[in-house]
C-alpha cells in the first residue's frame, strides 16, 4: 500500500483510467515545480513560493495526499499573509514531495503499491 497517496480513494471518485492519468500528470509535472520551488526558496522569492505552493497544493488535494497538501497550504498562507520563507520547512517538504513522486512513479510502473 502506498505511503503518501491513496489510489483507492482516488479511484472511488473517478474511474481507474482517469486516476492513473492524474497520477501520470503529477509525476511528470512535479519535478519542475520542485526545481522552481528550490530556486525561489534560495532567492527568498516569497511571491513565487506562494504561487508554486498553490499549484502543488491543488494537485495534492486532487490526489488525496492530505498531509503534504496541508503543509503546502500552511506554507502558502505564511508566504501570502506574513511574507515568511522558512527554508528548513520548505526543504523538508521537498524531501517528502520527492519521496511521494518516487512512490507514485514506482506505483505507475508496477500497477500496485
Amino acid at each position: 500500500m502506498p505511503k503518501y497517496f491513496n489510489i483507492e480513494h482516488l479511484e472511488r471518485e473517478t474511474d481507474a483510467s482517469f486516476a492513473r492519468e492524474l497520477l501520470d500528470m503529477f509525476v511528470e509535472s512535479t519535478p519542475s515545480s520542485i526545481q522552481m520551488l528550490k530556486a525561489a526558496a534560495n532567492e527568498g522569492d516569497i511571491a513565487q513560493i506562494e504561487q508554486i505552493m498553490h499549484k502543488i497544493k491543488s494537485s495534492l488535494r486532487i490526489l488525496h495526499v492530505d498531509e503534504l497538501q496541508d503543509e503546502a497550504q500552511s506554507m502558502e498562507d505564511l508566504a501570502r499573509h506574513q511574507g515568511v520563507v522558512d527554508e528548513e520547512r520548505i526543504t523538508r517538504f521537498i524531501r517528502i514531495l520527492e519521496a511521494s513522486v518516487d512512490e507514485m512513479r514506482s506505483f505507475r510502473r508496477t500497477g500496485d503499491g
